[in-house]
């Protein structure tokens, strides 16, 4: 018996919380002995050295993880690993607000995905990411998604209708001779401007800190930009209040974003024909101008109750034809939700992690944000999305388009499952009935 017991001791081995690792870090560079600290923390000397020799990758995983479960994780993984779950599950955030149903392929193609891209970013990064089975339980794990509601492909996206828009796209693009810069698309989005994710630290706070309701933080958000990646939209805001405290005696005009509001903080279709025929119309014909481009566009989106049915009696400055995705397509081929959102969301909360200090705590640090910072820290994390970021989420929907965006060859393995257009396809006779709309 004693000798099983030893054999158990020696094999099993034994994983140290990166809080432990950065708790040994931090008292070795007060100056305290490695005897010491392993005695007390019932860590061998060996183990204590090696924690030591790998000091920059302990820091590096500390600082890269948002999740609160993620500071259990025993092994240092690289920053674009961690990036990339980061932006995964604020993606998987976003969905689910949206009552979205996730299947686990979908999300594992989207976890290559955005690691491809962050990778495209810095060519210094040679580590490939498969996104295995046994790396998506260990991401449920770390991200406490125990209560995530995985369904079945077929349930969550029509990859048949997905495979067949692109050449629908063509069809219409050749048609109507649209180059890039005059196709658009826009999506909306939900952010909790005061917090984050759902399952971080402050989400379980708010349930017991006093006057802290999480659905008087949320607003709606519509982003958007053109198939080229040169031109950003200036986001439409939707929240609950007309006027804040916060922005009493502040033009809503000189906002670096479009402020509308009603009580539920929902893009109504009042909301957005106002928006699509006030603001969307006359900065893209200005747009057209500075180019010299021919005055039209091709908008596309997805046909939800809050856009409107009678685009051809809209009183447009510039002809506006409306291109529809099929109906659960969205995870799958839409240009914004193929790392842009998720993209815009890292760095808003990147932007507000900066913009606390250190000595306060995290409940201070959102008594005192208000809705004029976010705002401030919203139109900061919109200039960051790049050209190139703006311009590869089309590849899905659009491959001819990013024959020149240098990415991976990671990345050109996600794209098999919905890229089923052949450049060879006989394109529609006639456009989809149901897909297209006009305003002039």
């Amino acid at each position: 018996m004693s000798e099983r017991k030893e054999e158990q001791a020696k094999g099993k081995r034994q994983s140290i919380p990166l809080d432990v690792k950065i708790q040994v870090l931090d008292r070795l560079d007060k100056g305290e002995r490695q005897v010491d600290i392993g005695a007390d923390l019932h860590l061998p000397s060996s183990t204590i050295r090696t924690i030591l020799k790998n000091k920059d990758k302990v820091r590096t995983s500390a600082t890269t993880s948002t999740a609160s479960s993620a500071k259990k994780i025993a092994r240092c993984r690289s920053y674009t690993l961690e990036e990339m779950e980061k932006r995964l599950s604020i993606s998987i955030d976003d969905e689910l607000e949206r009552n979205m149903p996730l299947s686990q392929a979908i999300l594992m193609e989207k976890a290559k995905s955005i690691y491809a891209h962050i990778q495209s970013q810095d060519p210094d990064v040679m580590e490939s990411f498969a996104a295995s089975r046994g790396w998506f339980d260990h991401f449920k794990k770390r991200y406490n998604l125990y209560n995530l509601k995985i369904t079945g492909e077929a349930a969550s996206a029509d990859t048949g209708a997905a495979g067949a828009f692109p050449a629908s796209l063509k069809y219409v693009v050749d048609r109507g001779s649209y180059p890039p810069d005059v196709v658009f698309h826009v999506d909306e989005t939900g952010l909790f401007w005061k917090r984050m994710p759902s399952r971080t630290f402050i989400s379980r706070e708010q349930k017991r800190a006093p006057g802290f309701k999480a659905v008087k933080y949320r607003l709606t958000l519509l982003l958007g930009g053109n198939a080229s990646g040169d031109f950003h939209i200036k986001p439409l805001l939707v929240y609950h209040y007309q006027t804040p405290r916060a922005m009493r005696g502040i033009s809503k005009s000189s906002l670096p974003v479009i402020w509308k509001a009603n009580r539920k903080a929902w893009i109504t279709r009042d909301i957005f024909t106002e928006w699509f025929t006030d603001h969307f119309c006359p900065s893209v014909q200005c747009y057209c101008w500075h180019k010299g481009l021919e005055e039209k566009v091709l908008l596309i989106m997805d046909n939800t109750p809050s856009h409107p049915t009678n685009w051809a009696e809209l009183p447009t400055c510039i002809p506006v034809e409306v291109l529809f995705l099929p109906p659960n397509t969205m995870l799958l081929i839409q240009p914004m939700d193929q790392g842009v959102i998720a993209t815009f969301k890292a760095y808003y909360q990147l932007i507000e992690h900066t913009d606390r200090e250190n000595k306060q705590s995290m409940l201070d640090f959102w008594k005192q944000y208000h809705i004029m910072k976010a705002v401030s820290n919203i139109d900061l994390s919109w200039k960051e999305m790049t050209q190139l970021c703006l311009k590869a989420v089309w590849k899905k929907i659009w491959p001819e388009l990013c024959e020149d965006v240098q990415l991976p060859e990671a990345e050109q393995g996600t794209q098999k499952p919905q890229d089923t257009s052949d450049s060879d396809t006989e394109p529609p006779k006639e456009a989809p009935k149901q897909g297209i709309a006009s305003g002039q």
